[in-house]
């Protein structure tokens, strides 16, 4: 049985039958030397139809890249049975409906990238259990809705992007405004995080204003305790001097008796 008969090609051919499977001459759809599907990448093809439920057959998927199709429908909860997907790129189609929840259970998944569709509903709570997840980008759908979004766990993440969509409420994430950042549109939501900011990243004039009167107030303090220790050694020195005085002069008068 050549690869292009193997099971995981079956699938590909019923979902995509212009599409070649495990063709060595061609990219889109590759597969591993047992006939597996490992990726799809099938972009600007003017794809039509769903996406189907017999997706979740290809157990080894690694990629599912349909970007710039006219993809319509929703996305198949049987999304979530996909062990080894690490990247979703279905941007620029015509999804609608909700995102599954199960696509919580793809754990070895790194990037989401769904801008461009008629999504609806709110982001899944599920997307808390995403360790890996590194691009969330959920921009210029019809999400809406109020959420409390908690991503807090997810620390890898260096590209969100929920603008375009009508989302209210709060999203907890590992920072707020962190550093070294691809993408960083919250799309109005409110952000909490249990990381305190980095110190001088923080712009606020008020926040300079209360470190420089601070810091004023610390150089004053120390003025004045040094000012202290200089009039005590001041006056030790002094009184050292006296004593010395006094005690010489009282070795003078025992040494030299009075004239008679």
């Amino acid at each position: 049985m050549s690869n292009a008969t193997s099971p995981d090609c079956s699938v590909i051919q019923a979902w995509l039958p212009s599409i070649p499977c495990c063709d060595p001459s061609s990219v889109m759809v590759d597969c591993d030397s047992a006939g597996r599907v490992l990726m799809i990448v099938v972009s600007g093809r003017s794809i039509n139809g769903s996406i189907p439920t017999q997706l979740a057959t290809l157990t080894e998927l690694r990629v599912l890249d349909l970007h710039n199709n006219n993809i319509n429908g929703s996305l198949p909860r049987e999304i979530g049975l996909l062990p080894n997907l690490r990247e979703i790129s279905l941007q620029y189609n015509l999804l609608s409906g909700e995102i599954p929840d199960s696509i919580g259970n793809i754990t070895s998944l790194q990037s989401i990238v769904l801008t461009g569709n008629q999504l609806t509903g709110t982001p899944p709570a599920t997307l808390s259990s995403l360790a890996k997840l590194q691009t969330l980008q959920l921009d210029s759908n019809n999400l809406a809705g109020s959420v409390a979004l908690d991503l807090s766990s997810v620390t890898n993440l260096t590209s969100i992007d929920l603008s375009g969509n009508n989302l209210t409420g709060t999203i907890s994430l590992p920072q707020c405004s962190p550093a070294n950042v691809n993408i960083w549109n919250l799309g109005g939501l409110q952000c909490s995080s249990s990381a305190a900011p980095p110190f001088f990243a923080v712009s606020s004039p008020l926040l300079w204003v209360v470190v420089a009167l601070v810091i004023a107030a610390l150089a004053i303090g120390a003025f004045i305790v040094l000012r202290r220790r200089s009039h005590r050694r001041f006056d030790h020195s002094k009184s050292t001097l006296v004593t010395r005085t006094t005690t010489r002069h009282a070795y003078k008068v025992l040494a030299d008796p009075p004239p008679n």
